[in-house]
C-alpha cells in the first residue's frame, strides 16, 4: 500500500508541456521584481516640493537649536601657574592620565624649545602646557581647575615615586580617604 499521492491543478498529460512555461514565467517574474524595485527606488529618491519645504525646515530648526545652544556662556579658560622647571614631567604625567600630545605640539626639537603643548584626552578635554621665561610652567584649561589639579596630583605621585627609586628604596602608596596620597618609602634590605 502507498501513501503517496499526486495532486496537480492540471489535467492528464499537460503538466509535462507546462515545466517550461512554468520557469519562463518564473524568470519573468525575478525580472519583473528587479525592475519594479528599480523604479520604486526611482521614485521614492524623486524630491518634490514638499519634500524640499519639509528638508528646508528641519536644517532651519537644526540651525537654531545650535544657534541656541551656543548662547550658553563659554566655559572660561582656567589657568594655574606652576613651580616647575622642567614641563617635559608635567607631559609624561599627564600622559599616564591618558592625555596625548597633539601632532601640532610635535615639530622637531624638545618639548622645552616649544611655546606650547597641547593636550588631549579620550573624552576630548583639552589643555595646554606654556613655558615661561622664568622657568616656570602655566597650564591652560576649559573648565574647572579639577583636571589641572589631577594632572599635578599625578605629577607629584610620579616624582616621589622616581625620588624613592633613585635612592634605592621600594615605593608604596596608598589613596586617603580624602582624596590624598600616602607614599612609603623603605629601604631594601641589603641581606
Amino acid at each position: 500500500m502507498s501513501n503517496e499521492s499526486t495532486v496537480s491543478p492540471y489535467a492528464g498529460s499537460a503538466t509535462s508541456n507546462i515545466g517550461g512555461a512554468v520557469i519562463a514565467a518564473g524568470a519573468a517574474c525575478v525580472i519583473g521584481a528587479v525592475v519594479g524595485t528599480v523604479s520604486l527606488a526611482r521614485w521614492l529618491s524623486e524630491e518634490t516640493p514638499e519634500d524640499r519645504e519639509n528638508l528646508e525646515q528641519v536644517r532651519a530648526d537644526r540651525r537654531r537649536e545650535r544657534l541656541a545652544g551656543s548662547n550658553e556662556r563659554p566655559r572660561a579658560i582656567t589657568s594655574v601657574e606652576l613651580v616647575l622647571r622642567d614641563p617635559e614631567t608635567l607631559v609624561r604625567s599627564a600622559e599616564r592620565l591618558g592625555y596625548r600630545l597633539e601632532s601640532l605640539a610635535r615639530p622637531a626639537g624638545t618639548l622645552r624649545s616649544q611655546p606650547h603643548m597641547l593636550l588631549r584626552s579620550a573624552s576630548g578635554e583639552r589643555m595646554a602646557i606654556e613655558p615661561t621665561k622664568e622657568g616656570r610652567v602655566i597650564v591652560h584649561t576649559a573648565g574647572d581647575r579639577g583636571r589641572i589639579h589631577k594632572v599635578v596630583r599625578q605629577h607629584s605621585g610620579d616624582q616621589v615615586t622616581q625620588f624613592y627609586a633613585a635612592k634605592s628604596m621600594t615605593v608604596q602608596s596608598v589613596r586617603l580617604a580624602n582624596g590624598e596620597m600616602q607614599f612609603y618609602g623603605r629601604e631594601r634590605d641589603a641581606g
